[in-house]
């Protein structure tokens, strides 16, 4: 059996590509949805996830952690905001 090759520019062994590997496991893991982040944040967000996460934590599960911390601190904060500047329709 020989050992798929990742994306075409790259000519490396899928495994042994950490970017190809990301790719492949960011579309499947968000469901194909994108977000914009910030080149200098995704730099961050990529060291600290090789380091914390031993390279096994992807950016998309990283910022879902976050996402899901600032939510559970931040729930009745934004519940008021959203309440205040919300305008009913009827």
């Amino acid at each position: 059996m020989t050992a798929a090759v990742c994306l075409p520019k790259c000519r490396r062994v899928w495994k042994s590509c950490p970017p190809c590997r990301y790719a492949a496991n960011a579309v499947r893991r968000t469901m194909n949805k994108m977000a914009y982040v910030r080149p200098e944040y995704h730099d961050r967000i990529m060291r600290i996830t090789r380091v914390i996460g031993h390279d096994r934590l992807s950016l998309s599960a990283y910022i879902d952690h976050v996402l899901t911390h600032h939510f559970n601190q931040c729930e009745e904060a934004i519940k008021s905001l959203y309440a205040r500047n919300y305008d009913a329709v009827f």
